[in-house]
C-alpha cells in the first residue's frame, strides 16, 4: 500500500498543480475582463460628459442671441447696424420691424396675419436689448387664423430648440371659450430654456402665450424671448465716481478700525 501511494503522489501533484493553474488563469482572466469593463465604462462616461460639454457650449452660444444677429445687451445704435433690425422703426424703448420686414416675416413663416416684431430696451440707461416680442392680433371671427399662426411659430421653435420644458397645454385646445372657463386673460402654452444660468451668456427663455383683450374684444398671440443674465457692458466710470468710491472705502476702513 505504501508503494502504491508513492507511485500515485506525482499524479495528485500534477492534478493539484493543474487545478491551481486553472484557478490562477481564471482569476487573471476575470481581472482582465473587469479592467476592460471598467475602461469601457470610463470611456462611455467620458463620451457622455464630452457630449454634454459640447451641448452646453452650443446652448451657451445660442443664449446670447436675441433675434438673428442681434445680441442681448446691444445698444440701439448697435442693433440698427444688424441685418435683422437695420432700418427698423424707432420708438422710445423699442426698435420695430418696418412694414416690408413685417410682411416678409409673415410670408416666410406662412402666417395668415402680419405680426408686430420688436426689440425691447432696458438695463443700463435703458439702452440694452433685453427682450424680443412677437405679437399677433385677431378678432373673434379670425380666431382660427390666430391659432394657425401660433402653431406655425411653435413648430419653428420646436424644430430649432426641440421639445419645450413646459407644454402642458395643447394650443389647438385653446378656444375663445377657454379664457372664460379659466377666468384668465392669458394662457401660457409653451416655454423653452436655452443655455445655463452658470454659463457666461446666461439663459434665453422663450415663452408663448394666448391672450384676450377685454376692452377691444380681440385675441392675440405673444412670443417673448428674454435673457435675464446676459453679460452687461461695463459703463466707463468718471473720475468723480472713482474718487467717491475711494472716500467711501476710506470711511469704511476707519469705521471698522474703531469698532468693538
Amino acid at each position: 500500500m505504501a508503494r502504491l501511494k508513492i507511485k500515485q503522489l506525482p499524479i495528485f501533484m500534477i492534478v493539484a498543480f493543474a487545478l491551481a493553474l486553472t484557478a490562477f488563469n481564471s482569476c487573471t482572466s476575470n481581472a482582465e475582463n473587469k479592467a476592460k469593463l471598467e475602461a469601457a465604462e470610463k470611456q462611455r462616461k467620458d463620451s457622455i460628459a464630452n457630449a454634454e460639454r459640447i451641448r452646453d457650449a452650443k446652448e451657451d452660444s445660442l443664449a446670447i442671441y436675441a433675434w438673428g444677429d442681434v445680441r442681448f445687451g446691444m445698444s440701439k445704435e448697435e442693433a440698427l447696424k444688424t441685418k435683422a433690425f437695420s432700418g427698423a422703426e424707432q420708438k422710445a424703448l423699442q426698435l420695430r420691424f418696418d412694414y416690408d420686414k413685417r410682411n416678409a416675416f409673415s410670408r416666410g413663416f406662412g402666417l395668415k396675419n402680419t405680426p408686430e416684431v420688436y426689440l425691447d430696451f432696458g438695463g443700463a440707461d435703458n439702452n440694452e436689448v433685453v427682450a424680443v416680442t412677437i405679437e399677433i392680433s385677431a378678432d373673434y371671427e379670425n380666431y382660427n387664423q390666430l391659432i394657425h399662426d401660433m402653431q406655425a411659430l411653435f413648430d419653428e421653435f420646436f424644430n430649432k430648440y426641440g421639445k419645450p420644458y413646459q407644454d402642458d397645454v395643447d394650443i389647438q385646445s385653446i378656444t375663445a371659450a377657454t379664457f372664460y372657463d379659466n377666468g384668465s386673460d392669458k394662457i401660457e402654452f409653451a416655454n423653452w430654456s436655452i443655455g445655463s444660468s452658470i454659463g457666461k451668456n446666461g439663459s434665453k427663455f422663450i415663452t408663448m402665450s394666448m391672450v384676450r383683450d377685454h376692452s377691444t374684444g380681440r385675441y392675440g398671440g405673444i412670443v417673448k424671448i428674454q435673457n435675464f443674465a446676459f453679460p452687461r457692458n461695463e459703463k466707463e466710470r468718471t473720475a468723480e465716481e472713482i474718487e467717491a468710491d475711494k472716500k467711501a472705502d476710506k470711511l469704511l476702513n476707519e469705521v471698522k478700525e474703531n469698532s468693538f
